[in-house]
């Protein structure tokens, strides 16, 4: 997902196609709204990234070919046939750096160089068992390249840092640094506002603070943390916040947060007293103001400067009739409007009334679509969705 240069809304490549979603008009664009735009065609597209001369570039699974577009004149550009050097090819990754080289990771684990300037010259690149002069790994996540032209290459296997004039790499393994993340996963790495360490939590419960300056770390175990008031401890993770100097783990039993003094993590205690239980699996700061909790059936959003607080609740049936029955991921958008995942892949956002949700069923080819008003219904505001569908908006205390 990228947001639009200009501002207006959001760009997704799905399994159907591209998707731009205006969030000023709430309207959406799509193979269904725009079935003869070359665009917008139906097509499996992956791995969409932005170039620093500010065109887009997506991966079309089907066809094997890189492309890019103009998100602004939603012009199609050039097109990349990969299909010969990498034929089981589907798109991961795509990173284009400032000498105009395209970097591609496959999913069937192949790598390959695209050379914009040199009439599209494809290059395969792969890691070399034993040769720490080659790719640390056979996938990257994730392409940087920093103010002295070198491309920084996230791997599975660890970090590269690329010559590509001569095609040489240099490895960087971050267990050789730290020893407690051999045997481990990385799950997640903040950086920290404060200062230049890097938070990293790893599939084994630990938390690891690494100065990359002097290579110095700590680290602490999630797992010995102090239970909560309901006997729960801490259990899969789904994030990592500052707030107030203070590191906050959240998981999907709860928050906990460290206490440096004593190298243990409590439970995470900010909240509004009449809500102290309230199990945190997810927390969004926006501001200086305002906090949004979520326990996976249900949103506090509270304004702890003027002690304002709404409970967000929805219908248990609609958890119910859903295979995944919670709530996902939360981000603020823009005109500050909380956005989050609801169960059976509908996607909601908050009003400006808070208390009010928006929310639509998913539509055949994609899960993203908009509602407009249609009337109101028994003191409930009902809405038409772009295929026909009505749905409505629930409100906090009718359930």
């Amino acid at each position: 997902m990228l947001a639009d240069p200009v501002g207006k809304g959001l760009w997704m490549a799905t399994s159907s196609g591209l998707v731009f979603y205006n969030t000023t008009t709430q309207v959406v664009s799509n193979c269904q709204t725009h079935p003869h735009d070359s665009l917008f065609k139906k097509r499996n597209a992956s791995a969409l990234s932005q170039s620093p001369a500010g065109h887009f570039w997506f991966f079309d699974n089907g066809l094997k070919t890189v492309q890019s577009f103009d998100p602004v004149s939603r012009k199609v550009g050039q097109r990349v046939f990969v299909g010969n050097a990498m034929p089981l090819a589907s798109g991961g990754t795509l990173f284009e750096d400032k000498n105009r080289r395209l970097w591609f990771s496959s999913w069937s684990y192949e790598m390959l160089v695209i050379d914009l300037a040199a009439n599209n010259k494809i290059t395969k690149i792969s890691n070399r068992p034993g040769d720490n002069r080659s790719i640390a790994g056979q996938f990257f996540w994730a392409g940087y390249q920093d103010a002295d032209n070198t491309v920084w290459l996230g791997t599975i296997s660890g970090i590269s840092k690329c010559n590509p004039e001569k095609s040489l790499y240099k490895q960087y393994r971050i267990y050789e640094m730290i020893p407690e993340l051999k045997n481990t996963s990385i799950e997640l790495v903040e950086e920290d506002p404060a200062g230049k360490s890097l938070w990293i939590i790893t599939g084994t419960g630990l938390l690891v603070n690494y100065n990359a300056q002097n290579g110095s770390y700590e680290k602490y175990d999630i797992n010995k943390a102090t239970p909560a008031a309901s006997g729960l401890m801490p259990s899969a993770i789904t994030g990592l916040k500052f707030f107030r100097e203070s590191v906050i783990v959240t998981t999907l039993s709860g928050a906990w947060q460290l206490n440096k003094q004593s190298k243990r993590f409590i439970p995470f205690a900010f909240l509004p007293k009449e809500y102290a239980g309230f199990k945190c699996s997810e927390i969004i700061f926006n501001g200086d103001s305002v906090v949004y909790f979520n326990n996976g059936k249900e949103i506090l959003y509270w304004n702890y400067l003027i002690d304002k607080k709404e409970l967000i609740a929805f219908p248990p049936a609609f958890f119910a009739a859903n295979t995944r029955n919670y709530i996902g991921s939360m981000m603020v958008g823009q005109n500050n409007r909380l956005w989050f995942i609801l169960p059976g892949s509908y996607i909601g956002c908050l009003n400006n009334e808070i208390s009010s949700v928006l929310f639509g069923s998913p539509v055949k080819e994609f899960r993203i679509h908009t509602l407009w008003p249609f009337g109101t219904v028994n003191d409930q505001r009902v809405y038409l969705n772009p295929v026909g569908e009505v749905q409505r908006r629930w409100r906090r205390r009718r359930w």
